[in-house]
């Protein structure tokens, strides 16, 4: 199977069934690495983003592939095919062409926060493509992880990672407050006429 089907496939396999961090990268390498390859300089900068917030059990390999998905971390790019070997002029015509099926993405999944990675090529695009979906999400503009912005991009990211387990983490204790409540209480009160006072009254019953 080629690297690219795999990409294809593995970016399917590994979309989390709620998506609260959606990574909006350019398109794969030239070079034939990719974050669902777990080979690229991406997926590793990622891989440090996530141990920072999420310490030493953070996984290795594919096996971070899993990891990420759990946390509802998923990546797409906007091109379809390698643009990093392109003239300019092509490769930003090319990455273009990728904003209305990212718009669809973004609606489609409703993802709390959406990381453009790359500030010269993603950012605009990816911008765009949110406006598009009439998400209300927040849009962080990170530079791609080279050797010189690896620790810009991998400190910003792990501050979208941090603000997104604690939105994660309110959401489960509302959710858990709720359920102890539906277990004890039925929402709903219900009329009693009182022939005494010729009155209804509302009484909330125990299940």
């Amino acid at each position: 199977m080629s690297d690219r089907r795999v990409i294809v496939d593995r970016r399917r396999t590994y979309r989390p069934d709620r998506t609260v961090v959606l990574l909006v990268g350019e398109s794969a390498p030239a070079g034939g690495t990719h974050y669902y390859l777990a080979n690229s300089r991406l997926f590793h900068a990622i891989r440090e983003a996530a141990r920072r917030v999420y310490g030493r059990r953070v996984p290795e390999g594919e096996d971070f592939l899993t990891f990420a998905q759990g946390r509802g971390i998923w990546l797409v790019d906007l091109a379809a095919q390698p643009v990093n070997d392109l003239d300019d002029d092509a490769r930003r015509s090319i990455v273009r062409r990728g904003i209305p099926r990212i718009a669809k993405v973004i609606a489609d999944c409703a993802p709390a926060f959406v990381v453009a990675i790359g500030t010269t090529y993603v950012a605009g695009p990816a911008a765009q493509a949110l406006e598009r979906s009439k998400v209300e999400a927040e849009l962080a503009e990170l530079p791609f992880p080279t050797a010189w912005h690896r620790e810009e991009f991998v400190e910003g990211l792990a501050r979208v990672l941090r603000r997104a387990r604690r939105r994660n983490q309110a959401s489960e204790r509302s959710r858990f407050s709720r359920g102890l409540i539906s277990r004890f209480f039925d929402p709903l009160c219900f009329p009693e006429w009182d022939p005494r006072t010729s009155r209804v009254t509302y009484r909330l019953y125990r299940r």
